[in-house]
């Protein structure tokens, strides 16, 4: 069980994995993976997409799993921003 509260790249990777795995487009990622403790659900990066401006809303599964994933494999709980786009740990 980790015990610091920060989402880390390779819990990111875990479950990034997972999305793949299902076929989703949805990654985990961070604007600055050594400072920014934020973490961000955007598209997989397309050359074809101009992805800055992009507006995605995951359904309740996804924030479902996400959360599942996070508490049972590291013991993390998420807060999110006002959209959810973006999220922490608690």
């Amino acid at each position: 069980m980790i015990t610091n509260k920060y989402i880390t790249v390779e819990m990111m990777a875990d479950f990034n994995k997972v999305l793949e795995s299902k076929g989703s487009i949805i990654r985990l990622y961070k604007k600055n993976e050594e400072q920014d403790i934020t973490t961000d659900i955007k598209i997989v990066k397309d050359v074809y997409l101009d992805l800055e401006y992009q507006t995605i809303n995951p359904t309740k599964k996804f924030y479902g799993e996400l959360e599942n994933f996070f508490l049972t494999k590291y013991g993390i709980e998420l807060i999110y921003n006002n959209t959810g786009s973006c999220f922490w740990a608690k």
